[in-house]
C-alpha cells in the first residue's frame, strides 16, 4: 500500500534543500515555514481567482532570510567564540532581481555584496546608499571607467574591497585610485583540483586569478609603490557546486596565507575563501552540508597564530530555494499504442536489446495505414515487455547508457507543459542541471507511470525529462514497472506522473540561482507572470507581482514595434 512517506522518500521532500516542502495526508505538496502550511494547489487556487491563468513563477523571499540566517549560524557554531570577522558576502550574479537582493540585504544587517562587473558594481551602489558600512567586494576585470567608479565610491564612503586578479590590474588600479583609499585582496589562482559540477574552474588551470609565479610580481610592485599595508587579504573561488570535502582547499588557503606573510605582505587579516557551497539537487547529499563546511574550514584555521577575518560569498545556497515554477500541463499524449498482454520472457541483457533492435530495423515504408497501426500495436507491446524484463534484471542500472536501453526505457507518454525550459530552467539545457520535477497532488498514491515532460517551444531541448532514483532499502515503482528507488542510484528519463494529469500542476524546483538572469526568451516566449508568497501574523498571502511579459514587449526586444488595436493580444501575455 502506497503512502504519503513513499513520496517523500522518494522525492527527499522534507530533507535537505527540500526541507521547505511537506505533503499533507491527503497527498497534497505544501510550503511548510515557521509552523504555518500552504498547499500549492491553494496556491494556484488564488493565482487564478486573482485573475492569472497558466504557469507561472512563485517567489518565496522568506526563504532567502531563512538560509542566511542559517549560514550565518553554521558559522557562529562552528566558530564558538572567534576573534575575528565574519564576512558573508552575497556574489549578486546568483540572481540580481531587486527583489532577491533586498531580500539578502534586509535578513542580516552582517551580509555583505559582491561585484563581478561594471554593471552590477553600478547596481550595488544604488541599493548600498544606506548601508554604505557594509563590506562591498569587487571582483572581475576592471577597466578605467570601473575604477573610476570604485574610486567615486571609496570617495563617498563605501566599504569597498577590491580583488586583483591581473599583474595590469594591479597597475591600473594603481594609476585611477589614490593609495590612501585601497583595499586590496589578491586573487590567487586555487592549486587543489575538487570535486563538483564546476570543479574543473579550480586548479592551475583556473580563468581567474594570479599564479604563483605573478605573486613574487606583485609583490615587486606593492614595494615599489610602498602598497604592502593596502594588500589586507588573499581569495580564491574553488568553483560552485563542490560536493567532496573541501579539506585541501581550506588548508591550501591558510598555508598561502601564511607563506605570503612571510614574504612581506605584513598587514594581511583577510581570507576571502570564495564559494563552492553546493545545492542538493538530488537529495542525496547529507544535510549538514552548510555546517560541514565551516567545521572543516575551523579545523584548518586552527594551524594559524591568530584569528584573521573571514569573507565567504555564498549565492546559490541562499537564492536557490527562493523560486519555483508551476507548470500547467495543457495536454497529454501517450506516444504508441495501448500494449497488448503477450507471453515473451528474455533471459538476458543480450536478448533484451537484440530483440528491441530488430524491431526499429523493420521497414515499414510500404504498410498500409492499418498495417501501420497493428505495426505500432505490435512494437508498444513488445517495448512494454522487454522493458518490465530489463527492470527485473539485478544489474540494470549498468546499461542504462546503452543507446537501445535508452530507446527501450522512454516513456510512453508525453505532457506538454504551458512554459519555456529555456527561460524558466535553461542551465537545464546548458550544463545538465538536475531540478526536481514533482506532480503537487496525489502523492498518496503509487505514481502510474513515468512520461515526459515537455514546453511548448519549437525545440527538442525543450524537455525537463529526468528523475533520480534513490537509494533507499524498499523498492517502490510506477505502477507499469519503473523503478523509483534503487540499491544503485541513478537518473532515468522521464518524470512520475499520476493520471489524471490535466489540471494537475508540476513543481519545478530550485530555480532561485541564476535562471532568473541567464534566461533565453527562445522562440519569444518571455518571463511567465511573478506570484509572491508571503507570511503574515495570521496568514499566507498570495500577490501577482507581475503578469506574464506582453509580446509586444519582446517584440521590442528584437527591433520590432508593432501598435496594432485589431491585434490585442500583442499586449497580452506571451505565455
Amino acid at each position: 500500500m502506497w503512502s504519503v512517506e513513499h513520496s517523500k522518500e522518494i522525492y527527499a521532500i522534507g530533507k535537505g534543500d527540500l526541507d521547505f516542502l511537506d505533503i499533507d495526508p491527503e497527498g497534497y505538496l505544501c510550503i511548510s515555514h515557521e509552523g504555518k502550511t500552504i498547499r500549492l494547489s491553494e496556491i494556484v487556487a488564488e493565482f487564478k481567482k486573482k485573475g492569472g491563468y497558466g504557469s507561472f513563477t512563485l517567489r518565496m523571499p522568506f526563504l532567502i532570510k531563512k538560509q542566511v540566517l542559517r549560514f550565518i549560524g553554521a558559522f557562529e557554531k562552528a566558530f564558538p567564540n572567534y576573534h575575528g570577522t565574519f564576512y558573508p558576502l552575497y556574489p549578486i550574479k546568483v540572481n540580481q532581481m531587486k527583489r532577491e537582493v533586498l531580500s539578502v540585504i534586509n535578513s542580516s544587517p552582517l551580509y555583505g555584496m559582491e561585484a563581478g562587473t561594471k554593471s552590477e558594481f553600478v547596481l550595488l551602489m544604488k541599493m548600498l546608499k544606506n548601508n554604505k558600512k557594509r563590506v562591498f567586494m569587487c571582483n572581475g576585470t576592471k577597466d578605467a571607467e570601473y575604477l573610476s567608479l570604485i574610486g567615486k565610491g571609496l570617495g563617498d564612503g563605501y566599504n569597498i574591497f577590491i580583488s586583483i586578479e591581473r599583474i595590469a590590474e594591479l597597475l591600473a588600479v594603481i594609476e585611477h585610485i589614490p593609495k590612501d583609499k585601497l583595499k586590496l585582496i589578491l586573487r590567487i589562482k586555487p592549486y587543489v583540483n575538487l570535486d563538483g559540477h564546476w570543479g574543473s574552474s579550480s586548479g592551475r588551470d583556473s580563468k581567474f586569478g594570479l599564479s604563483v609565479s605573478e605573486l613574487a610580481d606583485v609583490l615587486k610592485i606593492c614595494k615599489e609603490h610602498d602598497l604592502l599595508d593596502q594588500v589586507l587579504g588573499i581569495h580564491a573561488h574553488p568553483g560552485s557546486q563542490m560536493t567532496g570535502s573541501m579539506r585541501h582547499y581550506f588548508e591550501f588557503m591558510v598555508n598561502t596565507f601564511s607563506m605570503l606573510l612571510t614574504m612581506g605582505f605584513s598587514n594581511l587579516k583577510i581570507i576571502n575563501f570564495g564559494g563552492g557551497l553546493p545545492i542538493n539537487y538530488f537529495g542525496d547529499l547529507p544535510s549538514d552540508l552548510i555546517e560541514q563546511y565551516f567545521l572543516q574550514m575551523a579545523d584548518c584555521l586552527n594551524n594559524l597564530n591568530f584569528p584573521v577575518d573571514i569573507m565567504v560569498e555564498a549565492g546559490r545556497a541562499i537564492t536557490a530555494h527562493s523560486s519555483l515554477v508551476l507548470v500547467e500541463p495543457i495536454d497529454y499524449l501517450r506516444l504508441i499504442p495501448q500494449p497488448r498482454p503477450i507471453s515473451y520472457s528474455p533471459k538476458s541483457i543480450e536478448q533484451i536489446k537484440s530483440e528491441w533492435a530488430s524491431l526499429s530495423k523493420t521497414n515499414v515504408t510500404k504498410f498500409s495505414l492499418i498495417q501501420r497501426i497493428e505495426w505500432e500495436t505490435h512494437v508498444s507491446s513488445v517495448k512494454n515487455s522487454l522493458r518490465k524484463h530489463f527492470f527485473a534484471l539485478d544489474n540494470f542500472h549498468e546499461y542504462l547508457s546503452d543507446p537501445i536501453i535508452q530507446s527501450l526505457t522512454t516513456p510512453d507518454f508525453l505532457v506538454i507543459g504551458n512554459f519555456s525550459v529555456f527561460n524558466s530552467a535553461c542551465d537545464h539545457v546548458l550544463v545538465n542541471q538536475y531540478f526536481p520535477v514533482i506532480s503537487i497532488s496525489h502523492l498518496n498514491t503509487q505514481p502510474d507511470t513515468m512520461a515526459r515532460l515537455v514546453d511548448i517551444t519549437c525545440d527538442s531541448d525543450g524537455e525537463l525529462s529526468n528523475y533520480y532514483v534513490r537509494s533507499h532499502p524498499q523498492p517502490l515503482s510506477t505502477k507499469d514497472g519503473y523503478p523509483l528507488t534503487s540499491p544503485h542510484p541513478f537518473v532515468i528519463n522521464g518524470v512520475p506522473i499520476h493520471l489524471p494529469v490535466m489540471g494537475n500542476y508540476f513543481a519545478v524546483l530550485l530555480l532561485g540561482a541564476y535562471q532568473d538572469i541567464i534566461e533565453f526568451d527562445h522562440n519569444l516566449i518571455g518571463d511567465l507572470p511573478d506570484v509572491e508568497l508571503s507570511i503574515k501574523k495570521t496568514h499566507w498571502e498570495v500577490s501577482i507581482t507581475s503578469q506574464g511579459e506582453p509580446i509586444q514587449d519582446i517584440l521590442k526586444e528584437v527591433g520590432y514595434s508593432l501598435h496594432d488595436k485589431r491585434t490585442p493580444y500583442l499586449n497580452g501575455s506571451s505565455s
